[in-house]
């Protein structure tokens, strides 16, 4: 392992990474300072320190590399919302005043294959958004059949173009969301135990969803494109 912290602010604690359009890592740093910044893979750090106005950078450890090629992130400031950083360190945040429901955190972020960038929102309104990179927001509730007790997790692309989740509230289960925003929870009809408690998804090589069930008894599952 080789450790590399110079430039690194001393109260910045490093959380989440993704690799950037530029061939740097970019990362989210929380703690009493936090910042977010990109490595070279040579070791060079570049931060940019938190915003003394709005947006109030406090960076999360959702990141992921957007279809636009900027950097998108979770935002758990005072302005909590989805932000967007370009390679020049430029930060915009699509927050409450845009549409995202109040109190929400940006729990899960993934590039879709619509351009936009998708994020899972956990709180008093449970809710799967999309952003475009020009940072107009859409979200997806109960209406569009999301869970009205869901609590949710990570999402990622999955090999059939649509969207998928994962959903620990009171009836576990794993979304799928298309791109028009029409979601479909499979739960316990679908081999889902009531006692399971979903977290980290990925595609796997074999055209399925993988998962981590931390619940009782903890397991690691998979799902195929049909539910």
């Amino acid at each position: 392992m080789s450790p590399f912290s110079a430039g690194l602010s001393s109260g910045t604690a490093p959380d989440g990474l993704a690799v950037g359009a530029d061939g740097n890592l970019w990362w989210t740093g929380e703690g009493s300072s936090p910042a977010m910044g990109d490595i070279t893979t040579a070791g060079h750090i570049s931060e940019f320190p938190p915003m003394t106005g709005p947006p109030f950078l406090e960076p999360g450890d959702e990141i992921v590399l957007g279809p636009d090629h900027n950097i998108w992130f979770g935002n758990e400031g005072p302005s909590i919302g989805i932000g967007q950083i370009t390679p020049a360190g430029t930060v915009s945040i699509v927050d409450a005043a845009s549409g995202l429901p109040t109190d929400d955190q940006v729990n899960g972020m993934a590039a879709g294959p619509d351009g936009n960038v998708w994020v899972t929102l956990s709180g008093p309104t449970p809710a799967i958004g999309r952003s475009t990179p020009s940072g107009t927001l859409t979200v997806f509730g109960t209406s569009a059949g999301l869970n009205a007790d869901a609590d949710l997790a990570a999402i990622v692309l999955g090999p059939d173009g649509n969207l998928w989740f994962t959903d620990f509230g009171l009836y576990p289960a794993i979304g799928r969301v298309t791109p028009a925003g029409q979601i479909t929870e499979f739960g316990a009809a679908a081999g889902m135990d009531s006692a399971a408690y979903p977290t980290a998804m990925v595609a796997g090589p074999d055209g399925n969803l993988w998962l981590t069930d931390s619940g009782s008894p903890p397991a690691v599952g998979r799902i195929t494109p049909q539910g």
